[in-house]
């Protein structure tokens, strides 16, 4: 399958449908856009754009094709006025082990692919500098959370998980070397018995341009901060990897970010 067909435009086949045993209604994307705009919209000439791209499991092997098609749009232009652009450096890095390294410059037309993948080992050094029995989070851009199909309005800890597990549930099927193979009933029960503490979330919207649809689509979803006391220490590492899927809907726009605060 090519890459196009696997990043953009990912879809179940039979045989997916078939192994999941219809667990999945679709195939999630296998990445996430984090701009680093403050929601600027018009950029002027020297100024600079700097975004993240997290890309999950096996994802990772198309880089070279991400940057190819990128070097392809600076030749084309973006936005309204087909604004052209250089593509400067692309960095790979692993904030939890604090490491990185220029993977392509424009200055020297070759990509380099460390292997700087989050896995397990990081996440376990991460999980020993965190509090077990209380937890702040900061939703940084608006998080739609949906629970038995109505819009969450607040975001307690039991809602928090069923996302977010579903959300991994579905990265690691796909894109994952194994499966999230836990008793999620139990650990959903067990959410129950967490408390929110404190919620400062408050409704956010705003709106983006649809190419495919000719108009502008508004967006919204909860941001701000949360904190939770509780028995949390079991499920800190996919809360630490959920920092990086993102959760809720649109993650692919670079929604649904959160930050755990130490």
């Amino acid at each position: 399958m090519c890459a196009y067909a696997q990043l953009f435009n990912p879809y179940l086949t039979d045989k997916e449908q078939e192994r999941t045993s219809n667990r999945f209604n679709n195939k999630p994307r296998p990445f996430v856009f984090e701009p680093e705009t403050n929601q600027q919209e018009l950029f002027y000439p020297g100024q600079k754009i700097r975004f993240n791209l997290n890309l999950f499991g096996v994802a990772s092997k198309y880089l070279p094709y991400i940057i190819e098609a990128w070097n392809y749009l600076a030749e084309q232009g973006i936005g309204s006025g087909r604004g052209k652009f250089i593509v400067s450096e692309i960095w790979n890095v692993n904030q939890l082990k604090g490491k990185s390294e220029r993977v392509y410059s424009e200055y020297a037309n070759i990509v380099h692919n460390p292997e700087f993948n989050i896995d397990k080992r990081d996440i376990k050094e991460l999980k020993k500098c965190l509090d077990k029995e209380k937890l702040r989070l900061r939703f940084s851009t608006s998080t739609l959370l949906k629970n038995k199909g109505d819009f969450v309005e607040k975001i307690d800890f039991y809602k928090l998980m069923k996302n977010l597990f579903r959300r991994l549930s579905s990265l690691s099927v796909f894109y994952g070397e194994e499966e999230l193979d836990i008793e999620f009933h139990q650990y959903l029960e067990q959410a129950k018995e967490i408390e929110l503490i404190k919620d400062t979330t408050s409704w956010k919207s705003w709106y983006r341009y649809s190419n495919r649809q000719n108009k502008r689509i508004k967006m919204k979803g909860l941001v701000g901060e949360v904190a939770y006391q509780g028995s949390l220490e079991k499920f800190l590492p996919y809360l630490i990897l959920g920092q990086y899927s993102h959760i809720g809907k649109n993650t692919v726009f670079g929604l649904g970010n959160y930050k755990i605060l130490k």
